[in-house]
């Protein structure tokens, strides 16, 4: 399993989600972020994924602070994307 922070964030509902990753694309909306889920996660799974991504926002630990890039994504809407590496 493998995970990209995406500088944009595609909207709920929209059918640009499924048209970017794929009519069996799984989301979960946490705000500003979406978690994409491309692997096929058990539930347990997709609650870890909610959590860690959570306490990264609330403990300001999404992004380096000397990255200027990610200094700027902090102040926008992402998608986090998960998916599996095909071997």
């Amino acid at each position: 399993m493998k995970c990209i922070i995406l500088g944009f964030k595609t909207e709920s509902g929209d059918t640009t989600q499924q048209e970017i990753y794929g009519k069996s694309v799984f989301v979960t909306r946490l705000g500003k972020i979406n978690i994409i889920h491309l692997d096929n996660p058990s539930e347990n799974k997709i609650r870890k994924r909610i959590e860690e991504t959570l306490r990264e926002e609330i403990d300001g630990e999404s992004f380096e602070d000397n990255c200027p890039l990610c200094l700027e994504m902090k102040n926008h809407s992402y998608d986090v994307v998960y998916y599996k590496e095909e071997i």
